[in-house]
């Protein structure tokens, strides 16, 4: 199994929940700095913007298939508060989540 293969596997696990490479680094046994430089050289893809698509995956999922409050979504899916969650929603798709779950 590649490296990117376990980051990944752990980001799927723990992408609701404050990733820190600190914690990945333990977890896969390599160092900081390694895992940064393998994820990128594996992937083509920064770690930072694996685990955002990610969490706006599973946000766009949670937009369309509940009632949740766009706030509490954004806390669900790791995103420690509202504004950052809006600020990127908007940055990766080019909407609002709000708009978003309006237009799906």
């Amino acid at each position: 199994m590649r490296y990117s293969e376990k980051i990944i596997s752990f980001i799927e696990e723990h992408y609701h929940e404050d990733v820190n490479l600190d914690q990945l680094a333990e977890e896969i046994h390599l160092s900081i700095s390694y895992i940064s430089r393998i994820f990128h050289q594996e992937t083509g893809g920064r770690l930072v913007d694996y685990l955002t698509a990610r969490r706006i995956k599973q946000a766009c999922r949670l937009l369309g298939t509940t009632d949740l409050p766009v706030e509490q979504i954004g806390i669900i899916v790791g995103f420690p508060n509202a504004s950052y969650f809006n600020h990127l929603f908007k940055k990766v798709l080019g909407t609002t989540p709000l708009k978003y779950r309006k237009n799906n």
